[in-house]
């Protein structure tokens, strides 16, 4: 279930077109990545907070523009992540 404080700061950047330049932010710096990288690899190396970058994702992921590819050991944290990459053209 979406919480209240979330679904109000999607809105928010919503409006201030946030979210789509986010989104195009992440999606140009994965495409330098053909292994993909891991959610967490993508908010340390954007300084984009992990919840801006799971909601991007998802997005992504929802316009089929981009897939989780497996997992693997993620290089900050050292724990099992998705790799996500884009969907090539």
């Amino acid at each position: 279930m979406i919480r209240e404080t979330s679904l109000i700061a999607f809105m928010e950047n919503e409006i201030e077109g946030k979210n789509v330049s986010q989104e195009k932010r992440i999606s140009a710096y994965l495409s330098f990545f053909l292994n993909g990288l891991t959610r967490n690899e993508i908010s340390r190396e954007l300084n984009l907070s992990i919840n801006a970058v799971c909601g991007r994702i998802n997005s992504l992921i929802k316009k089929k523009k981009a897939f989780e590819n497996g997992t693997r050991i993620d290089k900050f944290s050292n724990k099992k992540n998705y790799i996500i990459c884009l969907v090539e053209k």
